[in-house]
């Protein structure tokens, strides 16, 4: 533990007769691992210390040096800025000295980590670094270069996994909070051969207008996918509003004469079918995107609200967004000068793509789709199971169902299910 931040380290100990190397470790792992999975430090040891019973004691095992920056790969920043974004690396990861070219995620970085340090290099630098950024561009290097580069301009693409090349990506799409802060556990678990490519919705960063309406979106969405991949099969799926709006994709995509190789509703329902499960109806609409906004971020950061429901529904919007800035202050996750602009932001998209779910009238799909329901969703008078897709489904709509609720789809241990069924979706659309 470093900081308050736990590290994933590793011990190891080799078979009879055999040698280990934790660089070549590294190194293979590396290649098989997302960056945030690979242990921030690996020892090899003789034999692992074993308590009286015969278990592993852990308080036994030595200390291992988790500041990932070896002597022999250390680049120190080279300018100013490269010095200014080690400096942040080392105040937020609690590691000193930091290379410009070791991965935040080498250093112990992970998704609430990455909120801390964006909200951090906010402040630093005074203007925005997105979170997508960050996962694109891990090192001190690759974000100086970004920061350099004023004619990046900005994609919805965010690449959450590899994968080997040549091998056709899955895109998912985001749920109605905008981010894909919900998919690397997912990614991960497709396993290491599978590309992964989230995508974010516009207006998370500042001066970017958000999206009105789920064609819109689907339109922006697709030409991003058709830029990175030009021509189908195409694999797409999506939690919540991620698979709606995946649905609008792959109707566009088919008119455009292009192959949907793989449509994935992950708890996705027809839009007027029934609300999104965790934002039953308030007093008024308004209230309702209050609530649901609160309870998304509060379950996405694993806070605690200090208040009920009917007290944030009774709110207004600045008194609810100051309720999750002090809690998001005292996780350590915002800054206070920065915080409620960022908190902000992401209210802005969290409601407009409601009120574009709202709006949203899908028309039919010429194709086949898969729908993972949650069996635990609040049960609701006269909603089927097909969560309203079948009539529009018309190449036939397989629905599987997946335990846990709504909300938990994408947590452990429930997550593995979802990935074992897209795994599973993914080879029968590779055969």
């Amino acid at each position: 533990e470093v900081g308050g931040d736990k590290r994933l380290v590793a011990y190891l100990v080799a078979k009879p007769g055999r040698r280990l190397d934790a660089r070549e470790v590294e190194s293979a792992l590396r290649k098989g691992l997302p960056e945030y999975m690979v242990p921030s430090a690996i020892g090899v040891l003789d034999a692992l210390p074993l308590s009286a019973n015969g278990k592993v004691d852990r308080k036994a095992l030595p200390d291992l040096d988790v500041s990932a920056s070896r002597a022999e790969d250390f680049v120190a920043p080279r300018d100013a800025l490269e010095a200014q974004l080690a400096k942040v690396w080392e105040e937020v990861l609690g590691v000193r000295p930091v290379g410009v070219r070791t991965s935040f995620f080498a250093l112990g970085g992970h998704s609430l980590l990455a909120v801390r340090m964006v909200a951090a290099l906010r402040e630093h630098l005074g203007h925005p670094v997105s979170l997508a950024a960050l996962f694109q561009h891990p090192t001190v290097e690759e974000l100086a270069k970004l920061l350099r580069d004023e004619a990046g301009g900005w994609s919805p693409l965010v690449p959450l996994e590899k994968g080997d090349a040549g091998r056709r990506p899955l895109f998912l799409v985001h749920p109605g909070g905008g981010n894909v802060l919900a998919y690397p556990e997912l990614a991960r678990l497709l396993g290491p051969h599978q590309p992964v490519i989230g995508i974010q919705a516009r207006g998370l960063q500042a001066g970017h207008a958000v999206v009105e309406t789920v064609e819109e979106m689907a339109a922006l969405y697709r030409a991003a996918v058709r830029a990175e991949q030009p021509e189908g099969p195409y694999l797409l799926a999506g939690w919540s509003l991620g698979g709606t709006i995946a649905y609008e994709m792959a109707r566009q995509l088919r008119a455009e004469g292009q192959s949907v190789g793989l449509l994935a509703l992950v708890d996705a329902f027809v839009p007027g079918v029934q609300p999104p499960p965790g934002e039953a109806q308030a007093k008024d609409p308004d209230g309702r995107v209050r609530v649901a906004f609160a309870q998304t971020v509060a379950q996405a950061f694993s806070l605690t609200l200090p208040v009920s429901e009917e007290a944030l529904e009774g709110m207004d919007d600045e008194a609810m967004l100051g309720t999750l800035l002090a809690v998001g202050i005292q996780a350590h996750l915002l800054e206070e000068a920065t915080g409620r602009e960022q908190l902000r932001a992401l209210f802005r998209v969290y409601q407009a793509n409601l009120r574009a779910m709202d709006r949203y009238v899908p028309g039919p799909y010429e194709g086949p789709a898969l729908l993972l329901a949650a069996t635990e969703a609040p049960p609701t008078p006269g909603v089927p199971r097909h969560r309203g897709w079948e009539p529009l489904v018309r190449g036939g709509l397989d629905v599987k169902d997946v335990a846990g609720g709504h909300h938990q789809l994408m947590q452990e241990p429930y997550v593995r299910h979802v990935a074992a069924l897209l795994r599973e979706a993914l080879l029968e659309e590779k055969s």
